[in-house]
């Protein structure tokens, strides 16, 4: 079998070492043919650096890297240009500063060439190092920038520094458009669309093609390419979990697939996939590369837990600045967000892409409300789910207990009882069961609603007062009526819990 091609970013190595290569020749020429300046923005470890590294090579003319791939027949080899290949990582901005950071990038470019830069500005350096390539190679040069918002993102728990570093990035990146004539192609990948980073606004001529269908799969595996590109794999991956061939599939479509920027075509993660096929072992990979801690404290601050369904305006995603970080968008354009529908009125729904994402935001957001470590959610809840489906509402009790023990008892009243009720909330989709969150019913809205295959919990959390109080609330408010015909018993759930003690102090239990 090939190697698998985890942790290779560049198109040459990928190719020299016999690694898979899934072929995106066809659309990437496509991509060549139709545009001079564009922008892709897709989530971390999706493969935008290979990409930029496989036009790099295009555009450097080795044929011989893609034997058996579609370009070999199909692309213009005659087509060969200089090429500025700038890794926004690569600067050290965070060790040298953002200025200094690029002005040394530059320097390293422009050493690959043998040329020395004398311009002590970022941008009139970049647009030195273009003109001079143009001057001794005699042809138009390719500009690729490679994670273009890195310096931005990597502060933005900094307001001061993530301001300061977008004014620097957004005269760097100006200088391209008065220089347009000596660029032949030109592309910038990131995670975000920053509105107010002067590329968006000088560079009109950059095509955002993040949401175009037609480039729709060019990041990610699609269904068929999983076949076509890794049988080998995933037969040995089958044969060793013992699953049936469908039930297979279909689990690590669950798992992994799911991401889509059109609502139509949809691609699978290609870092946990991989993995998965390395490990053969389903688990969570690319949370593992990197804790989502500043969006999962703007989630805890702004009491955003809810996240499915979310229905948002196309105009959301041309409103990215730094003064109002929509959290919505924030999620969609990290990779915690995708495309579930598109709706008339170009309205877009948004919502988890598969179970990965789903259970490992959750288990974070259940850390950051619990006041817990990141491991300890994880094991307590299945222990819960457990006795939830034998009915053993003592250890129910008693792991909720675990669970609630550190929620700061000093805040407030609301603002602790918000976060019982969003810990239930957050526990209960970790679960996977059918649950839900201040379900509507008769004449108000219950705290939760949690279905196991044999029973129907209707759940009313009180602080402070006691289970008989909750219960009554529970009959008064009629929140169980709309489950009576449900098939399964129902059962009314009282949970009081004591913020002087730190526990549940009543609890109790009754038939509707």
């Amino acid at each position: 079998m090939k190697n698998l091609p985890l942790g290779i970013q560049h198109f040459d190595e990928l190719i020299t070492r016999g690694a898979i290569y899934v072929d995106k020749t066809a659309l990437i020429c496509q991509l060549l043919e139709q545009y001079k300046s564009v922008f892709l923005a897709r989530p971390r470890r999706f493969g935008k650096s290979l990409l930029l590294s496989t036009i790099a090579q295009l555009f450097a003319g080795r044929k011989d890297l893609f034997t058996g791939l579609w370009a070999e027949e199909n692309w213009d080899w005659n087509r060969v240009h200089p090429v500025i290949h700038f890794y926004m990582d690569k600067t050290g901005f965070a060790d040298w500063g953002l200025k200094t950071g690029l002005i040394k990038h530059l320097d390293d470019v422009a050493s690959d060439h043998g040329l020395t830069l004398q311009e002590d500005v970022p941008g009139l350096r970049l647009q030195e190092l273009i003109e001079k390539l143009v001057q001794k190679y005699g042809k138009r040069v390719v500009v690729l920038i490679d994670e273009y918002d890195k310096p931005i993102l990597d502060v933005l728990h900094n307001p001061e520094e993530a301001e300061e570093n977008r004014k620097i990035l957004g005269d760097f990146y100006g200088i391209l458009k008065p220089i347009g004539d000596k660029i032949e192609f030109l592309m910038l990948t990131g995670i975000s669309k920053f509105s107010q980073v002067s590329v968006f606004s000088k560079l009109n001529q950059l095509e955002d093609i993040s949401m175009i269908r037609q480039f729709s799969t060019l990041l990610g595996y699609t269904e068929p390419e999983l076949g076509l590109n890794f049988k080998d794999y995933l037969d040995l991956a089958q044969t060793e979990l013992e699953y049936a061939e469908d039930a297979f599939m279909a689990e690590i479509k669950r798992w992994y697939n799911g991401y889509s920027w059109d609502a139509k075509n949809h691609v699978y993660n290609p870092v946990s996939f991989m993995r998965f096929l390395r490990d053969r072992k389903f688990s969570n990979y690319w949370f593992a590369t990197g804790t989502p801690t500043f969006l999962v404290k703007q989630l805890h601050q702004k009491a955003f837990y809810a996240i499915e369904e979310i229905e948002v305006s196309e105009e959301i995603f041309e409103s990215y600045n730094l003064e109002n970080l929509d959290i919505r968008i924030l999620l969609f354009q990290a990779g915690y967000l995708t495309i579930k529908k598109i709706l008339p009125h170009n309205i877009y729904v948004l919502g988890y892409p598969n179970y990965e994402v789903q259970s490992s935001l959750t288990r974070h957001l259940m850390s950051a409300v619990g006041n817990l470590d990141a491991t300890i959610p994880g094991p307590n809840v299945w222990r819960l789910r457990e006795a939830f489906f034998l009915n053993d509402l003592e250890e129910a009790i008693s792991i909720i207990n675990t669970l609630f023990e550190n929620i700061p008892g000093t805040l407030n009243r609301k603002k602790v009882e918000a976060d019982y009720h969003a810990m239930l909330y957050l526990v209960f989709r970790y679960m996977g069961l059918e649950a839900e969150a201040e379900v509507s019913g008769l004449r108000g809205r219950s705290d939760a609603v949690l279905k196991t295959p044999t029973q129907v919990y209707v759940i009313e959390f009180k602080l402070d007062q006691s289970a008989r109080a909750a219960l009554d609330y529970i009959r008064e408010k009629g929140y169980a009526e709309k489950h009576r015909h449900d098939g399964r018993p129902v059962l009314l759930l009282g949970i009081n819990f004591s913020r002087k003690k730190k526990v549940v102090d009543d609890w109790g239990v009754e038939a509707l």
